[in-house]
């Protein structure tokens, strides 16, 4: 018989990846029966009403003042290390330090750079283990910390520029980023004959949980105009978008399907051919898990920015500013199905297992997981 350990998951509701990757742990903790396993948003816990304010901020900037969003980004990184953010933490980690001496984890794993987290471990007298699931292709300062036992990365790439930062190799495990469970089973692409022919391709466009992708009814406007390409559009919680795609569905019935937020994205994966999306870490490594091409549009500066370079230098996708330029690429690409093909083979190469997995695995040893023992 074997303790029941309690797990906190720590996250945060800015953007919707870092509760995605959250859920995905808790399901796995789960099928190994560790059920004493709580998903907090930390933020929201313990500032409600700042969180709103911010989350409000967070998103202005990020969609419309990059500039701004670019500086805050980069500059932010300066900051972690001087004595200003440390009595900052201080200062503004009370009611976080107290939520977490309530519960009392004994192991916490944060999805979302929380550096009060990392300052109760250092100074609490309640023993445990602090985890962390780096949610991008990108490094940001603000989730090195001393007190860290273990970060969870998503590519070997990110391994020097931790070391850089002053984290140990021993610390450093690469993972990839946890998905749903629909993604555990890496199967190979296969087209459904009733959605597509063989004189035509499939384009998806997911605009994100939010519907925040650029340009997307121009984008497939001209896109229905090739006779060669049918089109699906996932908008998302996006209703203005959706409203407008419905229109133009009407009138090319039969080559634009039109999705609002979908919970089966796999399956639309499985039936296409070509991705056209935001470079969030979670659709870039759904990408991967489906070994499906992608063109990354309009990266916002800072953690867009940085995954779509990791990509495009792995040959895993290509990084697009206009509407025509992504027509270029797509004809292209399709012209010359090669290209398709090294892209795919660039994705496996990038492609870790099943994260989730391979991370409860590491926490807990491949012996005990294996056997699947109960813990009580």
């Amino acid at each position: 018989m074997v303790l029941q350990p309690k797990i906190l998951v720590v996250t945060s509701s800015f953007g919707n990846g870092h509760k995605q990757v959250s859920k995905a742990l808790k399901s796995e903790f789960e099928q190994y029966n560790f059920n004493d396993v709580t998903i907090i948003d930390i933020y929201e816990e313990a500032y409600p009403k700042i969180n709103i304010f911010a989350k409000s901020i967070h998103m202005q900037l990020f969609q419309h003042a990059q500039t701004i969003y670019k500086w805050f980004f980069y500059g932010t990184e300066k900051l972690f290390d001087s004595v200003f953010f440390d009595r900052l933490l201080e200062l503004s980690g009370k009611s976080i330090k107290s939520i977490l001496q309530n519960e009392k984890p004994d192991i916490i794993i944060t999805t979302f750079p929380v550096g009060s987290v990392a300052k109760w471990k250092k100074y609490s007298t309640h023993p445990c283990k602090l985890y962390t699931v780096v949610t991008d292709y990108y490094i940001h300062r603000s989730w090195i910390h001393d007190e860290i036992d273990r970060y969870y990365i998503a590519t070997e790439e990110l391994i020097d520029q931790m070391v850089k930062l002053g984290v140990s190799k021993s610390k450093i495990f690469v993972s990839g980023i946890p998905l749903r469970e629909e993604f555990r089973d890496v199967v190979s692409i296969k087209k459904d004959n009733k959605c597509i022919s063989r004189t035509s391709h499939q384009i998806l466009i997911v605009a994100g949980a939010l519907g925040i992708l650029k340009d997307v009814v121009k984008m497939a406007k001209q896109l229905i105009q090739h006779t060669n390409l049918n089109l699906i559009v996932v908008c998302g919680n996006n209703q203005i978008l959706y409203k407008k795609l419905i229109k133009l569905k009407e009138l090319n019935e039969g080559r634009l399907q039109v999705f609002g937020y979908v919970n089966n994205i796999r399956s639309l994966y499985n039936n296409s051919d070509l991705l056209i999306t935001k470079p969030g870490g979670i659709t870039l490594s759904e990408s991967i898990a489906c070994s499906l091409p992608t063109i990354l549009y309009k990266p916002t500066p800072g953690q867009e920015k940085e995954n779509s370079r990791i990509f495009e230098n792995a040959g895993a996708s290509v990084t697009v500013k206009s509407v025509q330029e992504l027509i270029d690429y797509i004809q292209q690409f399709l012209s010359k199905p090669n290209y398709l093909e090294q892209m795919k083979s660039s994705l496996t190469s990038l492609n870790k297992g099943f994260s989730s997995q391979l991370i409860v695995n590491d926490i807990f040893g491949s012996s005990f997981i294996n056997k699947k023992e109960r813990v009580t």
